[in-house]
């Protein structure tokens, strides 16, 4: 619809142009009637108007002016001229000051359906590229990996928002999980019948974000909500998850906003039932030091079966230990690095690999098909490894850790922390599939990366070596050198050379 602002002095041309335009047809509207340019200044900023047709003479503020003082209030507002015969020095002015149009006076029905039409053509182009930028906008602004986007693009995010208008008065931010996807049409169409101004976007992983505007008071907050369950039940998404943020105003409101809906969204992602909406303010806080804490509960029984390789107890004690982390619901960042590290644990592959399994939470329905998914894969990779008996990836992992860190004081407790295992565990595990105990594994392959540095012709001291592979002692240096090797530094240094 276009909303058209009609601006004369004289009140048988306001009235008369209002009438024709109503019979032109329902897609153009008048919203406004002004009787003078002062009356229109007055009115502008809250004017609900896409075109304004303007008399070119008019007392004490002339058309010409009118426009350049409204210009600078709002401009994205087209403008026509209404002129008689004799004003058309001032049409032609109008013109070449960006003016769409100049209509002469009497009106013809034609002409004022030509520039209507004209103006809808560009309204609808003008509306479209807005509503386009404002969804960017708000995917950047909500999106998961969010905090990775620099500063200036997610403050220009936020301030095309805060532009449109949404964040004026008090809005909310609903996130939706959908299996299978929905298109965010589907949802913007049911939304829309609630009257509220908002803005949709497509998030990654079958999700969508939508900003409401609910005005000021609380019932508008509850009918939403309720809207958003009778179309949660009508869908054809066989699972579908909401999250609510509270009512905010205000782009310096709108980053708590967003954890708020995400805490919701993850309530609801938990939730038994296949479709369910949380508001945040019913939504408690997820504790990840709870979470850490969870996963030291594997070593009673899953890690000791592992380490036998008896599957059925093994996936037993994990299936138990799902069945807390449910109930505790812990945060989808601390799950999905939890659940990752445990499956390479068990020797799958790399996550993230073609063939293998992502664990982030957002592509799985819910939490039962997660854990379920969870469940299946480490009973076959339990399997596998049962068969080929490989060597354990918690092994790997602090290889490939000490290789990186040696130059560094190194500490068990810091190991054990990186692969979730008591230093009791992590010690007794590696020492079974290595042979050697993890402190012989970091000398031997400090001493390893001295040799190297000493056959290089380097420039550098047998004491600057020792520093180089973490001792910075060189008396320390030159003896636990020697006990590997049977040489000082200085002494393989010129043997070998």
């Amino acid at each position: 619809m276009v909303r058209i602002a009609i601006v004369d002095d004289e009140e048988k041309i306001r009235l008369g142009l209002a009438r024709l335009i109503e019979r032109i047809g329902e897609a153009f509207r008048v919203t406004g009637v002004f009787a003078g340019g002062t009356e229109f200044m007055d009115a502008l900023e809250r004017l609900e108007a896409d075109l304004a047709i303007v008399d070119v003479k008019m007392p004490v503020l002339d058309g010409l002016e009118l426009i350049e003082r409204a210009r600078a209030v709002r401009p994205d507002l087209y403008f026509a001229v209404l002129s008689g015969f004799d004003e058309f020095e001032y049409a032609r002015r109008a013109l070449r000051n960006g003016v769409l149009d100049y209509l002469l006076k009497p009106v013809g029905e034609k002409e004022l359906r030509d520039l209507l039409v004209r103006v809808g053509e560009l309204v609808s182009r003008s509306r479209q590229r807005r509503l386009s930028a404002l969804e960017d906008s708000l995917a950047l602004a909500v999106g998961s990996d969010r905090e990775a986007v620099p500063t200036h693009l997610r403050e220009r995010a936020l301030a095309t928002l805060d532009r449109s208008g949404l964040f004026d008065g008090c809005a909310v931010l609903m996130l939706l999980q959908t299996h299978p996807a929905v298109s965010k049409d589907v949802l913007e169409s049911r939304l829309k019948r609630e009257g509220n101004e908002l803005a949709v976007a497509s998030l990654a992983e079958n999700m969508i974000a939508a900003v409401i505007r609910i005005g000021d008071n609380e019932s508008s907050f509850d009918r939403l909500c309720a809207a958003m369950e009778e179309w949660m039940e009508q869908t054809a998404a066989d699972d579908v998850r909401v999250g609510v943020s509270s009512a905010f105003s205000g782009t310096a409101q709108f980053p708590a906003a967003c954890r708020g809906a995400e805490t919701a969204l993850q309530h609801a992602w938990y939730a038994p039932q296949r479709r369910a909406l949380y508001k945040e303010m019913a939504a408690r806080p997820l504790e990840k030091n709870d979470a850490v804490q969870l996963f030291f509960l594997l070593e009673r029984e899953f890690w000791p079966s592992v380490e036998i390789l008896d599957v059925s107890r093994a996936i037993q004690a994990l299936r138990a230990w799902t069945s807390e982390i449910g109930q505790q619901r812990i945060p989808w960042k601390t799950l999905s690095a939890g659940f990752e590290t445990i499956y390479a644990m068990l020797g799958g592959k790399t996550a993230g690999a073609n063939d293998e399994p992502v664990w982030d939470p957002r592509r799985y329905p819910g939490w039962f098909a997660y854990a379920e998914h969870f469940l299946a894969r480490a009973q076959e990779v339990l399997h596998k490894r049962r068969d080929k008996r490989q060597e354990s990836r918690v092994v790997e992992k602090i290889k490939s850790f000490i290789h990186r860190h040696y130059q560094t004081e190194i500490k068990l407790s810091r190991l054990a922390e990186e692969v979730f295992l008591s230093p009791s565990y992590l010690s007794k595990l590696f020492h079974a599939e290595t042979g050697q105990t993890i402190t012989d594994y970091l000398i031997s392959y400090r001493i390893e990366r001295a040799k190297a540095l000493l056959l290089e012709n380097n420039g550098l001291k047998t004491y600057e070596i020792g520093e180089k592979v973490g001792y910075p002692d060189p008396a320390y240096f030159n003896k636990i050198f020697k006990k590997i090797v049977g040489l000082t530094p200085k002494e393989y240094r010129e043997r070998v050379r």
